[in-house]
């Protein structure tokens, strides 16, 4: 594995910002004041991605954006989908609430209970790492289109207090945020909002701006506009490099054949761009990716094919049952111990004789007596 040495340098990376707090604690109405001082010209706009039926509507008379509104099922897949409609048109995007593609209907953890049923049914193990493999793969597709997008994201999360057990005694914990447990740890600064919309900078990757946020109370738009400031003060990113790696990691994270196609159709100046600045550990990463995708792939097919089969009746067995059941109904016999209706006897005709020699012993027996 080749590495490169190279002097530091602050890139002028877009914001990757996240807001919790339950709900009404005013995390829409934070996030699109916040917006609103990331915009650098007149043009650029905002789009607001809906998962909350259509709530953030409520405040377009206050501020413009645009917004995609997205219904259940809250898969991955869709909000990828939304989120690439949006940011080849938006500088700001917004996406609230980032905890339904989580633990909404249609999220990764609904995703995972699924696996795990579909696998029982098959007689597999329903629990264990390998269940979280499918919406895994579909989770790191979704945040490899947000992660690697030229935007600024400001993702709005829902809160839960964890309970822990101290002593005899069950203690509320801090607020933490619905999301995958990693996501929050990628944040460049992320905030608390409290009841009333109070907010508090709970982690800010930016130390150095701390002071100037100076925030005591609510987010506003000059906020926005300090945190812009200090991201353009940054060295100019390669927006063309820096789509070439995400649109590479997509590929990969769909298979080894696709990597391969991937890298065959690249036009000369992405070939020259790629081979000049993508060094071995990218190369390396995209190659595990996509063969990690190849792994899935197989095991979801070995899984179909096991759940194909135990829905399929065994031939064999369905023609042995039919051969029995003729036998059985050709050597059929009454049972010994039915009761069977006594014979009806049927009488001879009498002659004219008989009939006489009857009246003749009639007429004595009366004459004796």
């Amino acid at each position: 594995m080749t590495f490169k040495i190279e002097k530091a340098q602050r890139k002028a990376l877009p914001l990757l910002a996240m807001l919790y707090g339950k709900s009404g604690t005013g995390k829409t109405y934070s996030a699109l004041k916040l917006a609103q001082g990331l915009l650098d010209k007149p043009e650029d706009r905002i789009c607001l991605i809906d998962s909350e039926n259509m709530r953030a509507s409520y405040y377009s008379d206050i501020f413009d954006f645009d917004v995609i509104n997205i219904e259940a099922p809250h898969t991955p897949e869709r909000y990828m989908e939304a989120f690439k409609l949006a940011e080849s048109k938006y500088n700001v995007i917004i996406i609230d609430s980032f905890s339904s593609v989580w633990d909404g209907e249609g999220g990764i953890l609904e995703m995972v209970d699924n696996e795990s049923e579909r696998l029982q049914k098959i007689g597999k193990a329903g629990k264990g790492l390998h269940i979280w493999t499918k919406p895994k793969m579909k989770y790191k597709r979704m945040m490899n289109a947000i992660m690697g997008s030229r935007t600024h994201k400001i993702l709005c999360c829902q809160s839960k207090e964890p309970i822990k057990q101290v002593g005899n005694k069950m203690v509320n914990l801090d607020a933490v945020p619905i999301c995958e447990p990693k996501l929050e740890y990628q944040m460049l600064i992320k905030f608390h909002l409290m009841e009333g919309g109070k907010v508090s900078l709970k982690s800010c990757i930016m130390e150095m701006i701390k002071d100037k946020l100076n925030i005591t109370g609510y987010l506003t738009t000059e906020h926005g506009n300090i945190i812009k400031n200090w991201l353009n003060e940054g060295v100019a990113v390669d927006i063309r490099l820096r789509n070439l790696k995400r649109d590479c990691r997509d590929q990969a994270l769909q298979g080894v054949q696709a990597l391969d196609n991937f890298f065959k159709n690249l036009g000369i100046d992405n070939k020259k761009l790629i081979a000049e600045f993508a060094d071995d550990d990218f190369k390396s990463e995209v190659r595990r990716l996509a063969e990690e995708a190849d792994l899935s792939k197989k095991q979801n097919e070995e899984d179909e094919t096991t759940e194909l089969n135990a829905a399929q009746p065994n031939p064999a067995n369905f023609k042995l049952d039919l051969t029995g059941e003729k036998k059985k109904e050709e050597s059929k016999e009454p049972e010994t111990n039915q009761v069977q209706p006594n014979p009806v006897k049927t009488q001879t005709p009498l002659t004219e004789e008989a009939k006489e020699e009857i009246l003749r012993e009639e007429k004595e027996e009366l004459e004796n007596g």
